[in-house]
């Protein structure tokens, strides 16, 4: 196996619940490299639910469909990134202090603010998605799939992690800056999809929503935690997904 294809293989352990052999030679620099196809598995993610959506709506109403496409995520990622996001809310709502909040996301039991947090963003999810038609409602899976993803890259890139240890400390092993072609080219290739399914200013809005979902996050992370954390990157790519939805529905 190339070292191009460990990485992404890794990259598709890391987030997903496939099967894939259980020893593809982790380190924490293949690892930090693995990062930069983050929004190329999202891409693939993707178009398997987008995929999976089209087929349930042939069965059954849009909401449901919705509802059922949401579970094969789930199923698919394991609830990776939701899992980040219950456990932000959870520390971040538990405690104003820094040391405090990084202990309670540690604890795997899900509080009143993780419980609120995730009803709020599956049922957001859910009843945008049963808004759209067919064909923008893939493309926003896609879209929001992909874009979470590469934002997740950016942030990494461009700040610190707050932790001395944890699951993403191997975010902290420097890439060359060549790797950021990878989440350009599959990002360039969601916002296709949402132009041509949807229409440009959706796949504009797209873009500057994610943005904005990721400038916010992270700016409450440096100010609450010192930087961001494995948890707060899943919650990144969770409510991009969201805003992607929200913002195909907005523009049609």
């Amino acid at each position: 196996m190339t070292e191009a294809l460990r990485h992404l293989a890794l990259a598709f352990q890391f987030l997903t619940r496939l099967p894939l052999p259980a020893d593809l030679g982790y380190s924490e620099e293949r690892m930090a490299r693995a990062l930069y196809h983050f929004a190329t598995v999202g891409l693939c993610i993707g178009l398997a639910l987008g995929a999976v959506h089209l087929a349930l709506l042939q069965i059954f109403e849009p909401l449901l469909a919705a509802i059922l496409t949401l579970a094969a995520s789930i199923r698919l990622t394991g609830a990776f990134h939701e899992d980040g996001l219950g456990d932000l809310a959870d520390g971040l709502g538990g405690s104003p202090d820094r040391e405090r909040a990084l202990e309670i996301m540690r604890d795997s039991r899900l509080g009143t603010y993780g419980t609120v947090a995730l009803i709020i963003v599956l049922a957001a999810k859910a009843a945008g998605l049963a808004e759209l038609a067919p064909w923008a409602a893939v493309a926003a899976i896609i879209g929001g799939h992909t874009l979470g993803r590469a934002a997740i890259v950016l942030i990494v890139r461009w700040s610190r992690y707050a932790r001395p240890e944890g699951v993403g400390a191997f975010t902290k092993t420097t890439v060359p800056a060549t790797a950021l072609a990878t989440p350009i080219a599959a990002s360039l290739l969601a916002l296709a999809c949402l132009a041509w399914a949807a229409s440009p200013l959706a796949a504009a809005v797209s873009l500057i929503a994610v943005a904005c979902v990721a400038a916010f996050m992270l700016r409450y992370m440096l100010r609450r935690l010192d930087g961001y954390t494995g948890d707060g990157l899943g919650t990144v790519e969770t409510l991009s997904e969201l805003a992607v939805i929200l913002a195909v529905a907005a523009c049609l």
